[in-house]
Order: structure tokens, then sequence, then C-alpha cells
């Protein structure tokens, strides 16, 4: 849900709680629209505080951010005035989706000075900004010209609430019991959603299946105890943080346990601790995803451009594919010269290869001998260029295979570390470009995923640079598994020398047909062999390899987590 004014009421007290009484002792904006500050009282608290449309909000986090190596300006002037500073105060102000964060600092006369941090958590108008005597010093966020017509945000102007909308405080108490009491039937909850402000329609469906055991409510038998209920509830509930999970995804961070909403549940002790991680989590993800998306997008350019130039050698194969013709053409008509006279503009022979009768078009103007060499030297242009492209297209078709390989591996990929793994191949490989990678780099060690089967390891590769290094170093009699028929982690079963039972083999086919282009089919073919059969081509991609004397499996894709080591 997004964090209505109801969330972030109890959000501020918390925050109030933990931190208020503080002193600060860092300030950075890792992002233009993000701020940490590093509160110490007895131990030092990240208050994360961020203006993003997405992820607005208010948090205290154990998150690592790197730090741009110039500061943005709205970072050095929060270093100017809060360095140092006291955090006397949170609150929210006025039941409105805004936290006020209030310091006292010491001015260049040791005057004591009150600064305040106002922080709007509104989607995309979210903003932060620093206030001095109720007047603007600076704002993370400059405002678009639609919104300082209704409320100007430059520095030195006087800060102003957002404008309000029509609807009515929980705080109002006997506007609440009049509001509810002209309920005539119908949507209750977005009844109560478009007239109380401060919630969001989760939270107003919340109060009404809290209070009526169901969501469809007509009509209201008692308005004056459900009235008292909703106030009660906004204003007095008692916090139970926790995540709410579906179908393997976490849909949101909750400051209680919302019976309105199924799912699995996570409780958590602190708020910030249940938002922190929904948060971190959700910007991960957002990350990877984005990351996914530039490497793929570099991928697809480097194929359109092999596409381009396959394109370019097919057409000249096409035009080399009556070669054989000409050659033929040639040597009928020095075989046949006798018969033609040179005045012709064409002649028709018999074809001594195959019985029939050919048309071979002559120019005039040439004698029957020179007619026959302009066809044999069409014919030897046509085979020296068939020599020179054929192996590039072969070189090409390799390059997209290669290339889908490396897409696999890049769809496969779970987490940031694997991206890197995938990002550092295609560098190496040219398909992007990048920073140059430095000179003597220590090598790292083999990245690859360990299964541990009755004290047998099974390892297997990440992305083809851990394929190449894992197949490269198994020992000749480790067994090393592949897919049939599809792009696969290259899985090796360290046996040291001795028999391996077929229930190994078949788990470790599993695991490879699971990290495999086939993975969300059924009845995969999986080859497997000693490592001594494996051979490295030269000149080959990373990753490839051929190899021999093996035998198959069929499997259904399996990543057996009970037997993973690490991942």
């Amino acid at each position: 849900m997004p964090q209505d004014a109801f969330t972030l009421k109890y959000v501020a007290e918390e925050l109030n709680q933990i931190l208020s009484g503080g002193k600060v002792n860092k300030i950075t904006e890792p992002k233009s629209d993000e701020i940490i500050i590093s509160i110490y009282k007895g131990t030092v608290y990240k208050l994360l505080i961020s203006a993003n449309a997405s992820t607005a909000r208010t948090v205290i986090t154990n998150g690592e951010s790197e730090n741009p190596i110039v500061p943005f300006n709205f970072c050095m002037l929060l270093r100017k005035h809060l360095t140092g500073a006291t955090l006397e105060k949170i609150e929210q102000l006025e039941f409105e989706r805004i936290i006020k964060f209030t310091f006292i600092n010491k001015n260049d006369f040791f005057e004591e000075e009150e600064k305040v941090l106002i922080a709007e958590i509104m989607g995309k108008y979210s903003n932060i900004m620093l206030l001095f005597n109720g007047k603007i010093l600076g704002s993370i966020k400059t405002a678009s010209l639609e919104e300082m017509s209704v409320r100007p945000i430059l520095t030195g102007l006087e800060y102003k609430m957002p404008p309000k909308q029509e609807k009515i405080s929980p705080c109002e108490k006997e506007r609440i019991f009049e509001f509810i009491n002209k309920f005539s039937g119908g949507d209750l909850v977005s009844y109560i959603f478009n007239g109380i402000m401060g919630i969001s329609k989760e939270t107003a469906t919340e109060i009404v299946v809290r209070f009526f055991n169901k969501k469809d409510i007509q009509n209201i038998p008692d308005t004056e105890e459900f009235s008292q209920f909703l106030i009660d509830f906004l204003l007095n509930t008692k916090v139970n943080p926790c995540i709410i999970k579906a179908l393997e995804k976490n849909l949101d961070f909750f400051v209680l346990d919302y019976k309105s909403i199924s799912g699995e549940r996570v409780f958590f002790d602190n708020i910030y601790k249940a938002q922190d991680l929904y948060y971190l989590e959700k910007e991960n993800k957002k990350q990877i995803t984005e990351k996914k998306n530039k490497l793929l997008s570099g991928i697809n350019a480097y194929r359109k451009k092999l596409k381009k130039r396959l394109q370019i050698i097919e057409d000249k194969e096409r035009n080399s594919s009556d070669m054989e013709i000409n050659r033929i053409k040639g040597e009928l008509l020095l075989s046949n010269s006798y018969k033609i006279k040179g005045t012709e503009e064409f002649v028709v022979l018999d074809n001594y290869y195959d019985g029939s009768q050919i048309k071979i078009a002559l120019d005039k103007s040439l004698s029957v001998s020179k007619n026959s060499q302009n066809y044999f030297k069409k014919y030897n242009k046509q085979k020296r260029t068939l020599a020179s492209i054929l192996p590039q297209k072969e070189e090409i078709l390799l390059e997209l295979n290669y290339l889908d390989s490396v897409e696999d591996e890049l769809n496969l990929a779970l987490n940031k570390e694997d991206l890197t793994h995938v990002e550092s191949e295609l560098l190496i490989s040219g398909i992007i470009r990048g920073q140059n990678q430095p000179k003597n780099k220590k090598k790292k060690e083999i990245n690859y995923r360990l299964y541990e089967v009755n004290g047998v390891k099974i390892k297997v590769g990440k992305n083809n640079v851990s394929n190449e290094e894992l197949t490269s170093s198994a020992k000749p009699k480790d067994l090393w598994i592949h897919t049939k028929n599809y792009p696969s982690a290259h899985v090796i079963i360290e046996n040291e020398g001795r028999p391996v039972s077929e229930e190994i083999i078949k788990i470790g086919a599993e695991i490879c047909a699971y990290y495999s282009k086939g993975r969300y089919g059924d009845k995969i073919e999986v080859d497997f062999t000693l490592k001594k059969h494996v051979k490295k081509p030269p000149k080959s991609k990373l990753g490839f390899f051929i190899y021999q004397t093996n035998e198959t499996l069929v499997v259904n894709p399996s990543n057996h987590e009970e037997f993973i080591k690490s991942n």
C-alpha cells in the first residue's frame, strides 16, 4: 500500500522515540532525491529520507550506498546547517503525509537556533526542504511550473503546507460522527476513502473488515459505535509491524497485521525494520531489472550488427548460387565451339552432366573462346567469394549462438553478483564497452554454485566465464554434465576417481536442466561423460566445449535447494 498518513503517523512516533536527543555527525546524499543523516544516540543510526516518486519514505536503514565524488548542493546545505545539531523532535504535521524533523544547533555566535527539515511523502510530489524561521533555505527538488503556480517553493519564501483536500481529519471527532451518520448506502470503503483524509484504499478496507468482518457493507446499524472505532483505529491503534507476501512477492510493509489482505506474514519488532527490508528488496529488484535491461540492450545491439553482417554474407552467397552452372556453361562452350557461328545471342547445348539441354547467353562482339573465358572468370570469382564468406558466416553463427547463451545467463541471474559476472563476460568478449580492466589484477576464485549430496560435491557454473574455468579446472575422472539441446550451466561432479551412484548423477542432471534454457519444460535430455572426454576447440568462445562417448538421461529440471551449500 502507499505510505498514507495513517502509516506515517506511527512511523514518525517510532522514529521520535528512537532518535530524539541524538546528534547529527554525518550527512550524505547518495542519490539526487535521497539523503542519509547519521545520528548518534548511544549507537549510530542512519536516517534515510527519500523523495523518490516510487519509494519515498523516512526510515532507519541498514543499507549501504555509494556516495558521489562531488556532493550535491542540497547535501552541502544540510551539512552547513545541521552537522553537530541535536535532533529534538520528529512529528507528523496535521495528519498529512508530511514529517517534520526539528533540529537545534548553534550559530557562529554560539546561539541556539532551530532548523526544521520537512519530508513530504507524496509520490511524484515528494520533496525534502530545510527551513529556518519558517522560510525555505533549500529543497532537494525544484518545483515544476505547475506546482509553482499553486505553491511556490523557492529559497527565501515562507513554507506553506500543500493545498488541503476537502476531507475530514480523524482528529475532528464531531465531523467524523456527522460524516458517518450521512452514509446512505453503497460502497462504504469508497465512502470512507473519499471522505476521510490521510488513508489509503487498503486502510479504508481494513477499517471496514475489522469492524464488520466483511468488505461489502451497504448500511451501518450503529453509526456512533463505528465512528468511534474508526477514530480509535486511526489515532490509537496498537502497532504490529509486518511484511505480507503473496506468490513469492512482498506486497508491502504494514504497521499492523491487515486482516483484509491475504498472504504470508513476516512480523518485526519495529516498523522501521519491516519498512527498510521491504524497500531495500524493492530497490534491489529495481536495480537488478535496470541492470538486466541495460546488458540486454547491449546484447541486442551487438546481435543486430551480427545479423546485418550475416545478411550481407547471405546475399553474396545467393549471388554465387549459380557458380557451378557458370562453370558448366564455360566447358560446354569450349567443347561445342565448332558448332557455334559466333553471331548468335544465345545457343542451346546438350548438358553431358545430366543429359538435359541448357540455354547459354552469348556476347556477339566476342569470340566463343572469350565468352567461355568470361563464364570461367565469373565462376572463379564466385568460388573465391564463397571461400572467403563461408568461414565468416560460420563465425557469425557461432557468435549468435554465444549471444543466446549469454542472454540465457542473464535471464537466470538472481542477484547483483550474478549480473556483475555476466557484465564482466560481455566486457571480456567485446560485446559491450566499459572502463579498461586494471592490469595485473589478482585472479579471483572460480565463481560457482555448490551442492553436496551424501558427501559428494556438485559444482554448477553461473555463466560462460565460470563454466570455462570450472570445466578447465576439473579433473579427468570428474563427471561432466550438460544439457543436450539447450545452452546450460556446466555441472561437475567431483568423484575423486570413485564410481558415482545413479541417484547423484540424476540429481546433477536435474540441476543442470534447471540452470538451462529448458528450465520451464520437462523431460529434458542431459548428457554426461568423464571430463577427460571434453575438449576445448582452438579459438572457440568462452564456455564452448565439445565432447564424445557420452551417455544421456531424460530428467525434469529441479533446483534441489535441500542440497545447496552456497549460491
